[in-house]
């Protein structure tokens, strides 16, 4: 029911936004929408097929350290299960709980899942970030050029992903400033009751520096896989970053192929602002920074696209991941709970190379 409720709620925070969005232009909106171009929708959904593909892959490499036998078909399918549950609760916090418990359906142990997800994580975020502050540099005069709110969404959410990085990064090399966050930061968010439970807190944060750490050095240490995952992630960013350029073409926009990386380099920014927008798919974020970010190019253009853009980069996935959550063996029994990990880990870092 719960996930029912969420569905209900992204909805309808994506209505109100495009209701507030198309204003006055509806029925050109309508129009552009009814005479979409079949062939760059193909291309578009193409587009974002590879992306979950490449995502599982990335699943597959790092998973291979623990399990040599582990297939692509399965890091697909713990993929999309993970995209489900993130598209379904806020800042995407369900999906690493529903990844776990697939793993361990198909033989990986729960620490070692835990360290897969720490592993995709760590080269997701160097990438992310690597890949916005060059699009920021070579496209500044494109991506702060929109007035205040272009400047403000890019600013959030470059800072935002550089933040996370820096504390997980440091905090988790850094005892000293491990202890620092810990004892003078979550101390005085409890003293304002903002959180609820300080020493839980603070014992759980403990054990994700620790982690962190741990995996991020058995990353480091493993030149092939560290590339290799820079590689992939890299490849399915400007996948996904591709969509809104064809997006524009299948709504009729007139943009020649020398538009390719000004669009690309927005799309960075987009992404950078919902990677952790507290709403469910991020919903309401999506379409606003879409459009205020791609609006230049015209409004009702900007609308019909950011509906086409919307559907193939979130419904779609979410469809693929429904299904795949109906079907797949990996995935029969899972609610949404946290299951209690009862496997011996004997997790060791320098187990099979791929």
């Amino acid at each position: 029911m719960k996930y029912i409720i969420a569905i209900i709620v992204i909805v309808a925070i994506g209505a109100l936004s495009l209701y507030i969005s198309v204003g006055d232009e509806l029925s050109d909106v309508v129009d552009a929408l009814l005479s979409v171009k079949p062939g760059y929708l193909v291309v578009m959904l193409l587009l974002m097929l590879g992306y979950y593909i490449v995502d599982g892959r990335i699943m597959q490499v790092i998973a291979r350290q623990y399990n040599k036998d582990y297939s692509l078909k399965q890091g697909f399918v713990n993929n999309m299960v993970g995209i489900f549950f993130s598209d379904l609760t806020p800042s995407a916090t369900g999906g690493q709980f529903a990844q776990v418990y697939v793993f361990r359906h198909q033989g990986v142990s729960g620490t070692c899942a835990s360290g897969i997800l720490i592993m995709a994580l760590i080269s997701y975020q160097i990438v992310i970030v690597v890949y916005a502050a060059v699009c920021m540099l070579l496209r500044s005069d494109l991506i702060f050029s929109g007035g205040v709110g272009t400047k403000i969404i890019a600013a959030i959410g470059f800072a935002v992903n550089i933040g996370v990085t820096a504390v997980l990064f440091i905090g988790s090399a850094s005892k000293k400033l491990q202890n620092f966050f810990i004892n003078r930061c979550i101390k005085g968010l409890s003293k304002l009751h903002i959180v609820k439970d300080y020493e839980k807190t603070s014992k759980n944060l403990r054990s994700v520096f620790k982690e962190f750490r741990i995996k991020s050095k058995a990353l480091f240490s493993n030149k092939k896989l560290f590339f290799t995952t820079l590689f992939l992630n890299a490849l399915k960013l400007t996948m996904l970053y591709s969509i809104p350029f064809f997006s524009f073409l299948a709504v009729g926009a007139k943009l020649d192929i020398t538009r390719f990386p000004e669009l690309l380099a927005l799309a960075s920014a987009v992404t950078m602002f919902n990677t952790f927008m507290p709403i469910p798919g991020a919903s309401g974020g999506s379409e606003g920074s879409y459009m205020l970010l791609y609006s230049y190019l015209g409004s009702y253009l900007a609308t019909s696209s950011m509906l086409v853009w919307r559907v193939v980069t979130f419904y779609v996935g979410l469809l693929i991941g429904f299904v795949i959550l109906i079907v797949s063996k990996d995935v029969r029994g899972y609610h949404g709970q946290e299951m209690e990990d009862i496997e011996d880990d004997s997790c060791s870092e320098n187990n099979t190379e791929e």
